[in-house]
């Protein structure tokens, strides 16, 4: 029988990038786990997630009754029950609705899941890694595991080809110099500059890439998250 994990990431606000994993299991991949599938795929990730460090990704996911829902490329004939989201998690749902929710109606709670935490450089190797204009999708062998299926979750798709579209950017010399300001400093820094075809459009930033239960910044024209009824519709 094939292993199904569903890989998933975030870019984190100290500018790291967490991969996390859904198994089917409560509470979703460790990080040896993690790190054992990435290096059954081949030296390259073998490599890069052995540089990465254990941590936590905290999350804002679609959760029912404290319960969190499975991304739909967890497909399980028969996923099992989450266990309930911790009693934190109810009241931050309850403050942002007003106590006025229904029962069963889908809303985004805080959760904190393992991850392997990369810095900028590592993850910019891994998403290269990542890549695939035809496939995006790990299909390792491990011994006394067997074949693993390892879809990558809508956020992983999007970093990823993003990743792609900067890196193309950058070798075709489609940036311009521009300044910015950090914590009430000037910093140089590089503006892409690209020159897309009539009809062309960018890679769609879904709103898992942006879940993040922690502090958030406020984009200059951040896109507006869709009413979180589903995975199909959050994620």
């Amino acid at each position: 029988m094939t292993a199904l994990i569903v890989l998933h990431g975030l870019w984190r606000t100290d500018r790291q990038l967490a991969l996390w994993a859904e198994d089917g299991s409560p509470f979703g991949c460790d990080a040896p786990t993690l790190r054992a599938l990435l290096g059954s795929v081949g030296p390259g990730l073998e490599w890069l997630a052995e540089r990465a460090a254990a941590g936590h990704a905290s999350l804002l996911l679609p959760t029912v009754d404290g319960v969190r829902i499975p991304s739909p490329e967890l497909a399980l004939p028969d996923p099992p029950p989450f266990p309930p989201a911790p009693p934190e998690a109810e009241r931050a749902a309850t403050a942002r609705t007003g106590g006025g929710r229904r029962a069963g109606a889908a809303a985004l709670a805080p959760w904190r899941l393992p991850a392997l935490i990369f810095a900028p450089a590592e993850a910019a190797q891994l998403l290269g890694e990542l890549y695939d204009p035809h496939r995006s999708v790990l299909q390792p062998e491990r011994p006394g595991v067997g074949q693993i299926e390892a879809p990558y979750g809508a956020s992983l798709r999007w970093l990823a080809e993003v990743h792609d579209l900067a890196w193309r950017l950058a070798g075709r010399g489609r940036v311009l110099p521009a300044l910015a300001f950090e914590s009430g400093a000037a910093c140089a820094r590089w503006r892409p500059a690209p020159t897309p075809p009539p009809g062309a459009s960018r890679p769609r930033w879904p709103p898992t890439a942006r879940r993040s239960a922690g502090r958030r910044p406020t984009p200059r024209a951040a896109p507006s998250a869709p009413a979180p009824s589903s995975w199909s519709r959050t994620y």
